[in-house]
């Protein structure tokens, strides 16, 4: 297949069940930058250079990995690669407010480049993706094209993240679930993260990436989740005031607790109060 390029961006979608895609590429005997200097969220998958293994540097850290490579760029990321040409290379790229949902929505932050293994599904996507450049800009190609890229994305990061799972050492395991168990004990405490840490012998960076291996959410988010659970309980099997309920779950006012429950749970504390007690008769 040649090589091609399509800009997105100022492609007006008919719907959006995918965030939208701000370009694609589809290169061979293609020439890596040396540097880059990144400006939105990129995913590169990579094959067969020459050499036998790829190396890209991201943020000043080596990456070494055998082809088929993914590399997966942040903006503000700075990269440089060691491999000037690769046989083929496909990308797709997306704005910042597109990379943010998808962080809230649980993309890992620990992922940047990994080696990809032998995977029908993912394949099969990246030549479906590559059939639809040439047919665009045909009607509803651009929304064909958000969905395969997503499903491709999706599907990429669940291979890399089960390899990280299936690395995970059981005793560093040990250490998490324990720490997660702390949290379900003291959620309503002001918890000390690096004082637990420290004690559990793990760094930040150790302890994020361990974290994401067991669990689909973020310590804040898992923490947050017990709040408004206990919240919840509170609510429906007690008397207590809205204030006296955002003390215990250790909220900083009654105006926050109540803004936090209701973006949480889509009603306000004292309508999920009514709701409930009503049930429960």
């Amino acid at each position: 297949m040649k090589s091609s390029y399509l800009f997105l961006k100022q492609h007006k979608r008919s719907w959006r069940l995918a965030p939208p895609v701000r370009s694609l590429g589809f290169y061979t005997d293609h020439e890596l930058l040396e540097r880059q200097q990144v400006e939105w969220f990129e995913i590169s998958l990579r094959f067969g250079p020459d050499q036998p293994r790829i190396r890209t540097t991201i943020n000043g850290r080596e990456y070494e990995t055998a082809a088929p490579q993914m590399v997966i760029k942040r903006p503000g990321d700075l990269v440089f690669n060691a491999v000037q040409n690769v046989a083929q290379c496909l990308w797709i790229s997306y704005d910042a407010p597109e990379f943010r949902e998808m962080c809230d929505r649980g993309m890992p932050d620990w992922l940047a480049v990994e080696e990809i293994r032998p995977n029908r599904n993912l394949f099969r996507l990246f030549r479906d993706i590559t059939s639809l450049v040439d047919r665009h800009p045909a009607p509803g190609v651009c929304e064909r094209i958000d969905l395969l890229c997503l499903e491709f994305l999706q599907e990429a990061l669940l291979d890399a993240t089960l390899r990280e799972r299936s690395r995970i050492d059981p005793a560093e395991e040990g250490k998490i679930r324990q720490i997660a168990e702390h949290f379900r004990i003291n959620f309503a405490a002001d918890l000390d993260i690096d004082q637990l840490l420290e004690k559990y012998g793990l760094s930040r960076r150790s302890f994020f990436r361990h974290w994401k291996n067991c669990f689909n959410r973020t310590p804040a988010q898992y923490i947050f989740e017990l709040k408004m659970n206990e919240a919840c309980r509170l609510l429906a099997e007690t008397d207590r005031g809205m204030s006296e309920i955002a003390l215990a779950v250790n909220f900083g006012s009654e105006s926050y607790f109540c803004g936090a429950f209701r973006k949480y749970t889509g009603v306000t504390p004292r309508q999920f109060r009514l709701q409930n007690r009503l049930t429960l008769r």
